[in-house]
């Protein structure tokens, strides 16, 4: 069977192109669908088209300014968008080969990723059309083999979280705003300012506003967007962030696209892990700011959630890369940023326009209702809500005033009831608001006070964890199977939701991060359900020191514990206020030969950043001695892994490593791990510089890890008569990094 093409564009620019490209690909045993000649009279175009796309193999997207326009007064969204967003989210995606037809076409977000044929001007020329006909062959050859093209620069610069699915799905839903949409239009119209902060109560539609203006409501622009997850830690990252625009201007802006390919800037994105705020400056907006401004048009960059940004607690947060850079953002870029009312975050950007969401104004009392009328139209809403003593409008009236305005209020609810986990006129006992709504179901989930002491610890942990957390590790650390604790968790299962099911230890993490703020608010305290995260680390800590118990060995980590104590333990110790107290020397020296373990090896881009939330809560309590023990405990694992290797010690002490000539290194896969522990060192001390410690105290710290330097820099001339290229580059780099340390300068400064 030939495979079916689906031919995607805008007739007012590109009809042209699409009819040859239909004849050429026909031609070659394709089987075109394009509207003009595929379309059957007496039947919807609108169905047809969702036929035409369900039954093919691949998208031909020509991407023009008609194709791609949004929000466009005189003719509406353009139909192309939509056909280009059911290829990639309907109930069976369908692969996307993009072609760029007429210059000044906006590149849309769904596939801003993706490679794109260039095909403008290819009419004029018939050997280029030829030539740009052979690159489209070739990349729908690959999308029909499951092999999507991606930009050249995807091999190196990590393109950061998929936001495109989570903003479509807010954007299919929404409703309203149009006061909000107006205020924003008169600011970009009437000012010069670089951004604009909008500001509202938790679940108030303030995801649901940035994926509208991603998907439709900027006119005429482009729209580069992020968003801070606090259950998706590394969203949370800036590295993450700059990385992730700079990957969306390059697909979007040619010119900064050709920026990437400079090994300065290349340099400075792969190593933004290390340096976040130099990466944003010299990488992004340095750069971006001495283009000239695109075709297309005005860009917006669009960030959700700064509030949940700002819980970074490793470093400058996004919010302080924001913050301390907004008057360096290019003029033809501005800014649209949402946040909770976060007395921090708004006072760190007092400087700025700020636009409020008030819960309680005629606007936002109307805009739920036109939500809440859009949803009780689903036919799945009205069957569930079909045996109700109350109409639906009544219905609806008493969930508008029970909602206080809050759109995650009237989601909750409605969806609880489509699952039968809510009764339809359970709606008027509900208390107002979210924090109400979730005291009145644990009240009802946990109604006896044995039931409540027995899930608060539970909720401390879930509370604590960093990062969703494994189903076994929550189980051990309260002292319960796996079947007793998710038979405790099922009453929470609105709130608690599981990831990774496929796996064999599911993770667990709440649906939205209201729910741990209401639990762990000190406002709070009087609730039965009050928690206090301070416990779930102590807890966590505690098993992390159990399981991190026993012979010093790979069966002990690989084995024994868990991936996530491991990545966090160090973290949990620390939080909960305790580091090491009351720990021996040989159970630190396990938890850190743990911790250590696995995390890569020394490279080019760097090396792995080591316990940063340890760290960070060393340096601000002013532990230094737990930092001091831990590079102690480095060089331990070093030394261990250094035998295994076969390399001998001629002399050795608290000082001196000395390297017997005669030894010769056999196991590369040990000396690899000994440079890991070396590198880690290097990142500790890096870490604490860059959370500005007194220089005495990076210097004592310095003198505690020159044995490591010692040994490294011995085996850097040691290596090269014995060992091949790799390992004397990893030798030579963590030598350079721990001098550039000793001069004062960031360890990966060399070149």
């Amino acid at each position: 069977m030939n495979p079916r093409v689906f031919i995607s564009y805008g007739r007012k620019d590109a009809s042209s192109l699409a009819h040859k490209l239909s004849d050429e690909l026909t031609r070659r045993q394709f089987d075109v669908w394009l509207d003009q000649s595929s379309l059957r009279a007496g039947r919807g175009w609108e169905q047809q088209i969702v036929d035409g796309l369900s039954t093919t193999q691949a998208v031909v997207a020509l991407l023009s300014p008609h194709s791609t326009r949004q929000d466009d007064r005189q003719s509406g969204d353009s139909v192309c968008l939509d056909e280009i967003a059911f290829a990639r989210y309907g109930p069976a995606p369908v692969p996307i080969v993009p072609v760029l037809a007429v210059r000044g076409a906006s590149i849309p977000l769904t596939i801003f990723r993706l490679h794109y044929i260039d095909f403008v001007d290819a009419l004029d020329s018939e050997p280029v059309f030829q030539a740009q006909l052979g690159q489209l062959l070739s990349a729908l050859s690959d999308a029909l083999a499951g092999r999507p093209r991606y930009r050249s620069w995807d091999s190196w610069l990590d393109r950061g979280p998929d936001f495109d699915r989570f903003l479509y799905l807010k954007h299919r839903k929404f409703i309203g705003r149009e006061w909000l949409f107006k205020k924003i239009d008169a600011w970009q119209r009437t000012t010069s300012e670089a951004a604009l902060l909008i500001k509202g109560d938790p679940g108030i539609g303030k995801s649901a506003l940035i994926a509208e203006l991603a998907f439709g409501r900027l006119s005429g622009s482009t729209v580069i967007t992020y968003c801070c997850q606090w259950d998706v830690t590394a969203t949370l990252r800036p590295a993450t962030f700059v990385r992730a625009i700079a990957y969306q201007f390059a697909s979007r802006v040619p010119a900064y696209a050709d920026a990437l390919e400079t090994s300065e800037i290349r340099r400075m994105l792969e190593r933004a892990e290390r340096d976040p705020p130099s990466a944003f400056e010299l990488a992004v907006l340095a750069p971006l700011g001495r283009m000239n401004p695109p075709q297309e048009g005005r860009f917006f960059l669009c960030i959700d959630a700064l509030d949940e940004g700002a819980t970074f607690k490793e470093g400058p947060s996004i919010v302080d890369l924001l913050s301390s850079r907004i008057d360096r953002v290019p003029s033809w870029i501005r800014v649209i940023a949402t946040t909770r009312n976060d007395k921090a975050v708004l006072r760190q950007l007092a400087a700025l326009r700020a636009t409020e969401i008030d819960a309680a104004s005629a606007e936002n009392i109307k805009d739920i209702a036109a939500y809440i009328a859009q949803q009780f139209a689903l036919p799945e809403v009205e069957s569930a809500f079909s045996n109700s003593r109350k109409t639906i409008a009544d219905l609806e009236k008493t969930l508008v005033e029970q909602s206080r305005g809050s759109f995650l209020f009237a989601e909750h609810f409605i969806e609880g009831t489509v699952r039968g986990q809510v009764q339809p006129d359970q709606v008027d006992d509900l208390p107002p608001g979210l924090n109400g709504t979730y005291e009145s179901y644990l009240q009802r989930a946990f109604p006896d006070a044995s039931a409540k002491q027995a899930i608060v610890p539970i909720l401390e942990i879930l509370c604590a964890a960093i990062e969703p957390i494994p189903v076994s590790v929550v189980a051990s650390a309260i002292g319960l199977t796996i079947h007793a604790l998710m038979k405790m968790l099922a009453p929470l299962a609105q709130f608690v939701v599981q990831s990774n099911l496929s796996a064999k230890d599911p993770r667990l993490t709440f649906w939205h991060k209201s729910f741990p703020d209401f639990l762990t608010d000190v406002e709070n305290a009087d609730s039965d359900f009050s928690v206090d995260p301070t416990e779930g680390h102590r807890k966590l800590a505690a098993l992390f020191v159990t399981d991190a118990g026993g012979p010093i060995d790979a069966t002990l980590v690989v084995e024994k514990l868990s991936d996530y104590l491991r990545r966090q333990g160090l973290a949990h110790l620390a939080l909960s206020g305790s580091f090491f107290d009351g720990l021996s020397s040989e159970q630190v020296e396990r938890l850190v030969f743990c911790s250590s373990w696995g995390l890569g090896s020394v490279a080019a881009g760097g090396v792995p950043l080591f316990a940063p939330a340890f760290i960070w809560s060393a340096v601000k309590g002013d532990r230094f001695a737990e930092i001091e023990q831990v590079l102690s405990c480095l060089w331990s694992a070093a030394r261990r892994h250094y035998s295994d290797a076969d390399l001998v010690f001629e002399r050795e002490n608290d000082e001196v490593a000395d390297f017997a000539e005669s030894s010769e290194a056999k196991d590369m896969p040990a000396l690899n791990r000994a440079f890991v522990a070396t590198g880690l060192a290097v990142s500790i001390i890096d870490q604490v510089r860059a959370q500005g410690a007194a220089a005495d105290k990076v210097a004592r710290l310095l003198e505690r890890a020159s044995i490591l330097h010692d040994a490294v820099g011995q085996l850097s001339g040691y290596l090269l008569r014995n060992v091949s290229g790799y390992f004397e580059d990893q030798a030579y780099a963590l030598d350079i990094m721990f001098r550039n340390l000793k001069s004062g300068q960031k360890a990966q400064t060399w070149g």
